[in-house]
């Protein structure tokens, strides 16, 4: 209970910190609200090709747009906190990532550079800051390693039938690996089965095709499934059960309307799902389900979603977002249309010219 309650608060304060825009929400999709970024229309800086958040009717129906990218300077930080103190505001905190803390604590405007030893000691140097000192106060700098959100914690579906030389049930329950959001140091793990799933396995295929009838035609992960950004969020997995007798199924499929949010600009994973291919009932994409009949023969498969991506994709390493794609993590097509990075498929190689180009535009 202590797990998931402490999943569900990062869950929740997951969404309240990602820059999305309100969904009002219909019969097939879920409300969402938009996140506190979206709200920050004034006391802004940003790229010339930027814009700030729009709302309609009070709703918030178009998310920030920073423009092109730029290196975080003192200059945009003087420019922010004083538009703050302006407006009647009082700047007390600024919250960045571990490479902007690093920028942060090369500025100027720091309040410590030198550590005076009162008696003798060891010699330390300081090669941080914690408190940037502005012409209208002292702001609090604070490092945010706020991990992205994961796949969720269920990514199951369940099957069963009766022998027909015996008349017993047989019966399979599995608990698919999902992807884990990325943080601000590190990619996601992929196909990790949830944390608030400790007591649960991950079976093998031999297992699974030794005590039920059942054959695996499928077990990979799934390409392009984790939210994109500066650290990449981990893949989920998809198995296909060819089922070669007749049952029943029922779907435990956690967050399949809601995928795993990124954060900072990191962007949203591939959703859990679940697809079956049979001869009799169509081929039916199914998310949580009670009951469900298949056949002999038909084709069940579990797509688990990946989770959220930290920070924005364009700055990814180009040599990064290249081994992903030779580890089929990311496609060619999106290496360059959401990482800006261009790779020949033929030779696996970076273009330079053409990388250089995009990531400018």
């Amino acid at each position: 209970m202590a797990k998931n309650g402490a999943e569900l608060k990062r869950d929740m304060e997951a969404v309240l910190l990602a820059s999305k825009a309100a969904n009002a929400g219909n019969n097939t999709t879920a409300r969402q609200t938009a996140g506190l970024p979206a709200f920050l229309r004034t006391n802004t800086n940003k790229a010339s090709n930027g814009s700030d958040p729009t709302v309609s009717n009070g709703v918030v129906n178009a998310t920030r747009v920073d423009g092109t990218q730029r290196a975080f300077t003192e200059v945009i930080l003087k420019d922010v906190i004083a538009q703050v103190w302006t407006e009647g505001g009082t700047p007390k905190i600024l919250m960045v990532g571990p490479f902007n803390k690093q920028t942060v604590s090369g500025f100027a405007g720091i309040a410590e550079i030198r550590y005076n030893q009162a008696t003798p000691r060891p010699t330390v140097i300081i090669g941080a800051a914690d408190v940037y000192v502005s012409d209208f106060g002292a702001v609090s700098v604070v490092p945010n390693r706020f991990p992205a959100q994961s796949a969720g914690d269920l990514g199951g579906v369940l099957r069963y039938g009766f022998w027909p030389e015996t008349g017993k049930m047989w019966f399979q329950a599995n608990i698919e690996g999902i992807g884990q959001g990325a943080s601000s140091s590190a990619d996601g793990e992929s196909a990790m089965v949830h944390i608030a799933e400790a007591c649960s396995r991950n079976l093998p295929v031999e297992i699974e095709e030794t005590n039920t009838p059942t054959i695996v035609e499928r077990y990979e992960l799934i390409t392009d499934s984790g939210g994109a950004g500066t650290f990449r969020g981990g893949l989920g997995v998809r198995r296909d059960y060819r089922m070669l007798m007749n049952g029943t199924m029922l779907s435990a499929l956690e967050r399949t309307t809601s995928p795993a949010e990124g954060v900072l600009l990191g962007q949203t994973a591939h959703p859990n799902h679940g697809m079956l291919e049979s001869k009799t009932h169509g081929n039916i994409r199914f998310a949580k389900i009670p009951t469900q009949p298949f056949e002999n023969g038909d084709l069940i498969s579990v797509r688990t979603g990946g989770g959220g991506g930290w920070g924005d994709p364009h700055l990814r390493p180009p040599e990064a977002v290249l081994k992903d794609v030779i580890d089929g993590y990311v496609s060619v097509a999106s290496a360059k249309d959401v990482y800006h990075v261009v790779i020949d498929a033929a030779t696996m190689a970076i273009n330079r010219d053409s990388t250089v180009i995009l990531r400018g535009q």
